[in-house]
């Protein structure tokens, strides 16, 4: 909260399986401004293996890709196809990534960290990050709970 306006940021690991464990790991951080206009600061520095394992980080439209000789990651950015580029973005000498993203009042963005994975980035719509919530909020309830009501845009 500011005096330029009030922000909600939600962080969340979804589960992949509740019976069997999985060599890839998720984390969804999701921005949203509630009111005003805010800009929030990214700042995203893996250190595999404690640090003694180098990478390298390659940007692309829809994120990021850390890929060292034995681990990788990905960061997939929350966003809908037709969005203007909001953040501005830069990889400094430690190749880690440094952002800024300003949003006005409804608007909502965020980013998917996947370990284990190197492959393509794709970027993951509003609607999708929210299921993904959603599914990691029903799997520790007994019963199956009715997901929140969504407003168009995929926001409770």
């Amino acid at each position: 909260m500011t005096e330029a306006g009030v922000g909600e940021l939600v962080d969340f690991m979804p589960v992949s399986s509740s019976k069997t464990g999985s060599k890839t790991h998720r984390l969804v951080r999701m921005l949203r401004c509630i009111w005003g206009r805010l800009t929030f600061a990214l700042d995203i520095a893996p250190r595999f293996d404690y640090g003694r394992e180098f990478f390298e980080t390659h940007l692309t439209e829809d994120g990021a890709v850390f890929e060292g000789s034995r681990t990788s990651m990905t960061v997939a950015l929350i966003r809908e196809p037709e969005d203007e580029r909001r953040a501005r973005t830069r990889v400094d000498a430690h190749s880690d990534v440094h952002a800024e993203v300003q949003l006005e009042a409804g608007e909502m963005r965020g980013l998917v960290l996947e370990t284990g994975t190197a492959g393509p980035v794709r970027a993951v719509r509003v609607a999708e990050a929210w299921r993904l919530f959603d599914e990691t909020v029903d799997s520790g309830r007994p019963g199956s709970a009715d997901p929140p009501t969504r407003d168009a845009g995929g926001r409770p």
